[in-house]
């Protein structure tokens, strides 16, 4: 049981950590779109790849008719997406 819990308070604090990241991140990036920051913006868009990738493949994911049948139609932003 001692195990269990820690696996739960684990993946609790996984979540809250992503979520603070994003919320830093997106602060930020609000400041230097108040300040203009163009040179920053394109630079900060090259390190973006993952995440957008990551976004399109769930929205694709969400869009189908289907749910596949088989794991080959996943990649591994939706192998474990519920």
């Amino acid at each position: 049981m001692i195990l269990y819990n820690f696996q739960e308070e684990e993946s609790t604090e996984i979540f809250v950590e992503i979520e603070n990241t994003l919320e830093r991140a997106l602060q930020t990036i609000r400041e230097q779109h108040t300040l203009s920051n163009i040179r920053w913006a394109k630079s900060f868009n090259k390190n973006t790849e993952d995440v957008r990738k990551i976004v399109n493949d769930i929205n694709r994911y969400n869009n189908r008719i289907t749910n596949p049948k088989t794991w080959k139609k996943h990649n591994n932003n939706t192998m474990f997406y519920e």
